[in-house]
């Protein structure tokens, strides 16, 4: 939704940590839906430097994520750090996952969580304990998790009343 969220990334330094060390870092878009400058507060990209000074083990990157209203899908980003001083790099990246948290308001909605089903070998049968919001009949395509198995559910009609 609007506002503003952050991802944590913590760089951690292990051995010698008696002087200062220091990394640069930059964020890309990744995976099969990649996240674009648009996904991040300012619009751009995020970069910096991470230091971490004299006895300091870690450090936490805060990357701003922007907030919209559009529906889509979940976008993947990716942390990189470069080569900098006085460490050397172990793992060097990290990602992460921008969820899409909007909801299209013409769907659907149940106005609350009363829902039953009933399981008869192939044949699931939903019963809605409320109306649905929108009140009318719409054709949709839902999932159903059952036991960590996701399974999509097409061509069903809901309808309902105020």
């Amino acid at each position: 939704n609007s506002g503003t969220s952050v991802a944590n990334f913590i760089v951690t330094r292990s051995g010698d940590a008696s002087g200062t060390a220091s990394a640069s870092w930059s964020v890309a878009g990744s995976g099969a839906n990649p996240a674009s400058a648009a996904d991040f507060v300012g619009g751009a990209l995020p970069s910096g430097t991470v230091t971490l000074g004299a006895d300091e083990t870690s450090k936490t990157i805060a990357v701003n994520i922007a907030g919209d209203t559009t529906i889509e899908p979940d976008e993947g980003f990716t942390l990189t750090l470069a080569t900098g001083s006085g460490a050397e790099l172990g793992t060097a990246s990290a990602s992460a996952t921008i969820r899409n948290d909007d909801v299209d308001a013409s769907a659907p909605q149940l106005q609350s969580g009363g829902v039953r089903f009933n399981a008869i070998g192939t044949q699931v049968t939903l019963t809605f304990d409320e109306a649905l919001a929108t009140g009318s009949a719409t054709s949709t395509a839902f999932a159903v998790n059952a036991g960590g198995q996701v399974v999509a559910v097409t061509g069903v009609t809901l309808s309902g009343a105020r």
